[in-house]
């Protein structure tokens, strides 16, 4: 027995698109990307769940904003939107990959650190599930309490988060005796020494609103030049 029509309709009305504020942003940031504008820095499409999204950053006057929209019959919906860092020289890049929307970040000071925020659809909403981290550091920098006054190489380290899983992985790259040049970096794998550890379960954030500036990330681990591992647990 088939529903009437009208059941139908009402259903639809009411399934969630995450969607609700900031309209004009999305509708702003789809005519930056209509019109080939400068202020367009990332940009990809891809399928998540079986249907076709458009993930798209754009740089507007208090910062950069990631836009994500989901292509329906006629027209772009917007379903979710975060603002990004806009401290230089930072950089902002978006991706759609292993059925997730990936937003990368990369900073450089006295070293660089790129850092990968996972997104996935769960519940008909995006939402964090990983977050990976991968920094390249002088060793006068990476410890200056441990590492020789001399050493003069860099150092690989980083942190591997799995919200789903409440697990967390840090490594380090580390070459004592700092004679053997920087390896290139591979993306986001976890090499040299390793340690494994879980945290309490956490809320996975929503990507609409997300802010990484604030975002505290649960407790974790690092090394330190003696390749000795020590646990600590970000400031909020």
């Amino acid at each position: 027995m088939k529903a009437p029509l009208w059941i139908v309709a009402v259903c639809f009305y009411l399934l969630p698109t995450i969607s609700s504020a900031g309209d004009d942003s999305y509708e702003w940031v789809l005519k930056q990307y209509d019109t080939k504008n400068e202020t367009v820095k990332s940009t990809e499409e891809g399928q998540l769940d079986g249907d076709q999204f458009l993930a798209i950053i754009a740089k507007r006057e208090m910062g950069p904003l990631l836009a994500v929209f989901r292509r329906g019959s006629t027209r772009y919906v917007g379903v979710g939107q975060m603002d990004l860092p806009d401290s230089p020289p930072s950089l902002s890049t978006v991706a759609i990959a292993k059925n997730s929307i990936f937003v990368e970040t990369s900073f450089c000071h006295h070293g660089c650190t790129d850092t990968r925020y996972q997104f996935k659809i769960i519940g008909q909403q995006f939402k964090l599930v990983g977050v990976e981290s991968q920094n390249s550091t002088h060793c006068s920098y990476f410890d200056p309490k441990n590492a020789p006054a001399e050493c003069d190489c860099s150092v690989e380290s980083g942190n591997s988060y799995n919200l789903l899983s409440t697990t967390t992985i840090c490594w380090a790259d580390i070459d004592p005796q700092c004679k053997t040049p920087p390896k290139p970096p591979k993306q986001y794998q976890p090499r040299g020494v390793q340690h494994q550890m879980t945290f309490s379960k956490v809320d996975l954030p929503l990507l609409d609103g997300f802010n990484i500036d604030k975002y505290s990330l649960p407790k974790s681990c690092y090394f330190d030049y003696k390749k000795r591992v020590h646990v600590y647990t970000p400031n909020p």
